[in-house]
């Protein structure tokens, strides 16, 4: 068979990469149990903060009466409290084991923006109601895709039908780099990543929409897997299949991971409580971005079992994503301030629940995406399937935790947000070190490390189950966390354990 015509690659990209085996050497296996290690703690720290916030708004439905069973309100607030090679830093989270927080914001004022005359033309606010029936309707059969339309209500709510514009750039940016390939000494099309600027501009846009990152990562998966059968004439190996999965992750998953375990859609700023959980917004949500994606983009060689360039330029992703957020939750303060009458319009404030056969499916789905992934890491050894399926136990379990006894006492003392985070991330990095020390440093140490690195944090998830709320006096007020009784404790005490955090996860 001839040797296809191909595309020159980029002189940074022109050598043929080598082979990657993510538990071939001590470096390579350290970096994958730091990857096995936080994409678990941030699945369970990120699927917590949203379990918190349906509780919460489950728990004021039932008790105030003025909501149906079958919808989840999306009360406004949050649930949160406060460059080395990709051989060294290989890291593929579990961001598939995720579940999603709906935005969550309902408004009755007007602002300065909204009284504009271009806001009340048709023209402008095109897409409002549109989007708003669009979520309403996606929702029930998939959360993540009306988490992912939702996602730029915000910039609807300020540019109207001009929010389209950054989508329409990542979706040029994604087809335009369509083939971005070479072909190694033996003949063999090894598909790439596109070039690591180009993939940085769409997962950027990806952040301030997440509809943006998806048409642009879109535009490039599917468009690479028509050029492969028409152009290579062979159908795109399981690597090539995880690559660009992997692409799809990074242009979606930084924004929605970052949003979900802490909401940044909220009343603007009035007092100084709301001005300091401003401030929060600006130090933890880009953090939250900045940590997933460096991981996800270093993670590339191990998908495509291939020492990418790319993953050189992870901390280039990392500090570009966390400025991008931090403008995102800027963006988000002024949408509040000045468009609040069209951001309520554009933002629903309830939905329909998924249906237990629609999140059965969806559970399954994430099953086998997770198995897909997890074969490129550690193999597909007993202790991975049993670890995966340890994994889905605490989430069936879930779906009938409303039915469970509720435990004011364990809600009190168990960590939400980012003590929480902090809790999990030290818990899973000390298993890792327990693991390593029974097993020793040999190539099934990763495969038995996904086996034994979850149980602690899974037996904490369970606990929350039972852990769900505080008590309720008869007039309706709630118990308060005793973090939160004492402000400037509760402030003082934020600033501390995100410096604990960031020093815990490597960041500084």
């Amino acid at each position: 068979t001839p040797t296809p015509e191909v595309t020159p690659a980029p002189a940074f990209e022109k050598a043929d990469p080598a082979v990657y085996d993510p538990n071939g050497t001590p470096q390579a296996r350290a970096a994958t149990v730091k990857s096995l290690t936080t994409g678990v703690v941030l699945a369970v720290s990120v699927a917590a903060a949203a379990a918190s916030a349906a509780a919460g708004a489950k728990g004021g439905s039932s008790r105030g009466g003025s909501r149906g069973s079958h919808k989840h309100s999306l009360a406004s607030g949050n649930a949160s409290g406060a460059g080395s090679s990709s051989a060294a830093q290989a890291s593929t989270p579990d961001f598939e084991q995720l579940d999603v927080g709906q935005d969550a914001i309902t408004l009755s004022a007007m602002g300065a923006g909204d009284a504009l005359a271009i806001a009340s033309t048709a023209w402008f606010g095109a897409l409002d109601r549109r989007s708003h029936q669009t979520v309403e309707r996606v929702a029930p059969f998939s959360p993540l895709l009306a988490k992912i339309i939702n996602d730029g209500a915000y910039l609807r709510a300020i540019l109207g039908v001009f929010s389209l514009v950054p989508a329409v750039i990542a979706l040029v940016l994604g087809a335009a780099h369509i083939g971005a390939h070479q072909v190694l000494a033996h003949g063999q099309v090894v598909l790439l990543p596109p070039q690591w600027l180009a993939l940085l501009a769409i997962t950027t846009l990806g952040v301030f929409d997440a509809s943006a990152g998806l048409l642009g990562a879109l535009a490039f998966a599917v468009g690479t897997v028509i050029w492969h059968f028409s152009v290579a004439g062979g159908v795109p190996s399981v690597g090539d299949v995880r690559l660009l999965g992997g692409v799809m992750l990074i242009g979606i998953a930084p924004g929605v991971i970052a949003t979900t375990f802490r909401g940044i859609r909220r009343v603007h700023a009035t007092g100084f409580d709301l001005l300091w959980e401003r401030l929060i917004d600006l130090a933890v949500v880009p953090f939250m971005a900045d940590w997933s994606v460096a991981g996800m983009v270093s993670g590339l060689s191990a998908l495509a079992g291939l020492n990418l360039s790319i993953g050189n330029h992870a901390t280039d992703f990392g500090v570009a994503i966390a400025v991008a957020m931090a403008a995102r939750v800027l963006l988000e303060e002024a949408a509040a301030r000045w468009f609040p009458a069209r951001l309520n319009a554009i933002n629903p404030d309830e939905i329909d629940e998924p249906s237990l056969v629609q999140r059965s499916v969806s559970l399954l789905l994430k099953f086998s995406v997770w198995m897909l992934l997890a074969a490129a890491l550690m193999g597909l050894s007993w202790q991975v399937w049993a670890g995966a399926a340890l994994a889905i136990f605490p989430a069936v379990v879930g779906w009938f935790s409303d039915r469970f006894p509720n435990s004011p006492w364990l809600w009190r003392i168990l960590p939400q947000g980012l003590p929480a985070l902090f809790v999990n991330l030290g818990i899973g990095v000390l298993t890792g070190l327990a693991v390593k020390a029974i097993v020793g440093d040999v190539p099934a140490l990763a495969a038995w490390s996904s086996l034994i690195i979850p149980l602690p944090l899974l037996a904490l998830s369970v606990a929350g189950m039972f852990g769900r709320h505080g008590n309720t006096t008869d007039d309706g007020t709630e118990e308060e966390r005793f973090s939160k009784r004492n402000a400037w404790i509760y402030r003082a005490g934020g600033v501390v354990v995100l410096i604990a955090v960031l020093k815990l996860a490597g960041i500084f």
